[in-house]
């Protein structure tokens, strides 16, 4: 997508936001959207009991508060930047003129919504038909990336236990407990703050329901 950007540069700039900058804020006006080239953003909503409740990563190639520019409404969540980011701010004004002239612009935004939105369906499905551990499982592989050691996966942010329950429509006692019980087994484990899937295929086996 970043190649499309550059046949028009009116309303586009090149920005980089440190790390642990919240950049967008939920209910705000839509202002701009921005296209990430480097570092990873974690977009995220604050209950009324304030708790952060993670809705999404979003990695380089990606756009991010495109959709509130599209619809005109306000933002759906906030999101802050997990390390130092580099970006294209597109204003909300060019961002229309390019859905509308340029037509490679607008289909890349179309695949990546019409990407989240199976990936919500998906993942709304399996939220409703699995039991809890299922559940844990198909998010904990859902972040995860490949590991530099063979076989395994990691999650180099992972969500914490209330963030990961609330994402699951479960209970805190019942994600802890599973997570306890693969922490015994064997199947994740903690390095630093990374979270370490040592048995991706164990945790794939529970996906089967």
């Amino acid at each position: 997508m970043q190649q499309e950007l550059a046949a028009g540069s009116a309303g586009l700039r090149h920005v980089t936001i440190a790390q642990g900058t919240v950049f967008l804020q939920e209910d705000a006006d839509a202002d701009a959207a921005w296209l990430l080239l480097a570092g990873r953003a974690r977009v995220f909503r604050v209950s009324r009991d304030g708790d952060l409740v993670v809705l999404a990563h979003r990695l380089p190639g990606e756009l991010i508060g495109e959709l509130a520019v599209i619809d005109g409404g306000p933002r759906s969540g906030s999101a802050v930047a997990q390390e130092p980011l580099s970006a294209i701010r597109i204003e909300a004004v060019q961002f229309g003129i390019l859905l509308a002239e340029n037509a490679a612009f607008a289909q890349g935004v179309a695949l990546q919504l019409a990407a989240r939105l199976r990936e919500t369906s998906d993942r709304t499905f399996a939220m409703a038909a699995a039991p809890i551990p299922s559940r844990v499982a198909a998010e904990l592989l859902r972040l995860a990336r490949p590991s530099a050691v063979p076989g395994q996966a990691v999650i180099a942010a992972p969500p914490t236990i209330t963030e990961l329950s609330v994402r699951v429509h479960a209970t805190r006692e019942s994600v802890s407990k599973t997570f306890s019980r693969w922490r015994a087994d064997g199947s994740i484990r903690s390095d630093g703050a990374v979270l370490v899937i040592v048995d991706p295929a164990a945790l794939s086996d529970l996906l089967d329901f």
